[in-house]
């Protein structure tokens, strides 16, 4: 609610000032169409309504410029989850305005955007595991433009767990001689992750158990099972099995 009194209270401190600015220059154009009228009569007054005009016109794009209002910049949206605790950061803003990043409400650094309006902040800090808002704003001298939109993301940089339970590493398997070579690997992960055994996806429950069926070859074979969660962290474990047929 403050910012927004402080930013109305800006607004129109700066439209009385435009107000008074332009009071001053009709005044002074009137009173110099009155001097010309009465020195020169009516034959040097269209040239000089021309050039009060054009100073006139010239002081107002001077002030446009000088009380350029700072828009808030637009961030980037980042995946859901990120793997890295210094994720980049992208976004778009008013050309050569110092950014201001905030993470969770506190700074997170600043930078400042091209002359094309694109900025790039790759943080300094290692940003912890967990759930994040990210918002950003412009600033020049002491002004400042509201708050972008925020961001939310999740920085997990933790590997899933990984448990192949069975069959056990070095297990012999046996089948009939009419039988087909195939075996049902199970195994324990976390809730969320894809798993692949020897690249055939498996069945995953929310509580992370996992099944799957992988085709066997007789004689020794390996089991190579790779779990990688939501932000792309990967686990892989290898065991060996035997396929004799009877």
């Amino acid at each position: 609610m403050r910012k927004a009194r402080t930013s109305y209270s800006r607004l129109l401190a700066y439209k009385k000032k435009q107000l008074r600015k332009k009071l001053f220059w009709y005044s002074l154009l009137t009173t110099a169409v009155l001097t010309v009228i009465g020195l020169y009569g009516v034959k040097y007054f269209p040239r000089w309504i021309d050039f009060i005009t054009s100073v006139v016109n010239q002081n107002e794009k001077v002030m446009v410029v000088e009380n350029e209002a700072l828009l808030p910049p637009t961030l980037q949206a980042l995946p859901e989850y990120v793997n890295t605790p210094t994720p980049e950061i992208r976004g778009t803003a008013m050309s050569g305005k110092i950014v201001e990043l905030f993470l969770d409400g506190s700074k997170l650094g600043e930078t400042v955007s091209s002359k094309d309006g694109q900025f790039i902040f790759v943080p300094r800090e290692k940003i912890a595991d967990g759930k994040h808002k990210l918002t950003a704003q412009l600033r020049e001298g002491k002004n400042e433009s509201s708050l972008s939109l925020s961001v939310v993301f999740v920085v997990d940089t933790t590997p899933p767990d990984l448990v192949i339970e069975s069959p056990e590493d070095g297990a012999k398997l046996s089948f009939g001689p009419d039988e087909e070579l195939v075996t049902e690997v199970k195994g324990q992960s976390e809730a969320g992750v894809e798993i692949r055994v020897n690249d055939r996806l498996a069945k995953v429950d929310i509580d992370g158990s996992f099944t799957v069926m992988v085709p066997l070859q007789k004689g020794e074979n390996t089991l190579k099972a790779v779990s990688v969660d939501k932000a792309g962290n990967s686990t892989e474990k290898k065991i060996k099995v035997t396929a004799e047929v009877r």
